[in-house]
């Protein structure tokens, strides 16, 4: 089953599951499945919005979609840079243009989750910070252009938050795409003993991250501000 495949039962079962559950508790709450480097799924949504927001518009945006990776930049593959650029900049520039003729007829809010990475630069997160450097520079260079139509344009910059990207089996699968992509001569170069003391690294950072619950509060201050 292929990663998509196992993503779409995972929506379905999340569906079956609290669907019921959402809609009695949370009334007006809808459940999309949407990858940010998908044009032809960022479409489907802003229809989807479209539909269901009667004319209004869209009120808020929150792009909170990441991904990391921990390596050093000569160990890093351009595939790499690619695929967090895409997901972590690319993918909140393309939905927020895509959404912004609905948020801006609602006079909305966009709070776009960045990180501390953002604003300083470490050892073996250049990719990461890289991508946090360029979505500061898109949110402040959004903010001054939107002040006109009254559209409130924010950034949270957390230490991190404690998500899928931290838990044991995707830094290990994420470890193994790294060295997978890796060229021959970067492989001799580092050794594979080398790259896997990286391990105890990437875990150590998980003890600095706190919980969405933590920072949730400074991402509905953004949407609800006036």
């Amino acid at each position: 089953m292929s990663k998509r495949a196992k993503d779409q039962k995972m929506t379905r079962t999340v569906k079956a599951l609290y669907g019921d559950y959402l809609h009695k508790k949370a009334f007006g709450v809808h459940l999309l499945q949407l990858d940010v480097t998908s044009q032809k799924d960022i479409e489907t949504t802003v229809e989807y919005v479209k539909q269901h927001t009667g004319g209004e518009g869209l009120w808020g945006l929150v792009n909170n979609a990441g991904v990391w990776y921990y390596s050093e930049l000569e160990t890093t593959s351009e595939t790499i840079f690619r695929k967090v650029l895409e997901i972590n900049l690319f993918g909140a520039i393309r939905l927020t243009k895509a959404l912004l003729p609905l948020i801006r007829k609602s006079k909305g809010r966009i709070v776009n989750v960045s990180s501390l990475m953002g604003r300083l630069t470490m050892e073996g997160n250049g990719a990461y910070s890289m991508s946090k450097h360029a979505l500061l520079a898109f949110s402040d260079t959004l903010r001054q252009e939107m002040k006109k139509w009254g559209v409130h344009v924010s950034i949270i910059e957390p230490t991190g938050f404690y998500t899928e990207n931290m838990k044991e089996h995707v830094i290990n699968s994420r470890k193994a795409e790294l060295w997978d992509t890796m060229d021959e001569e970067t492989k001799v170069t580092y050794g594979q003993k080398y790259f896997d003391s990286l391990i105890p690294v990437m875990m150590k950072e998980k003890d600095v991250y706190i919980s969405f619950s933590e920072g949730g509060g400074c991402v509905c201050r953004g949407i609800t501000s006036w």
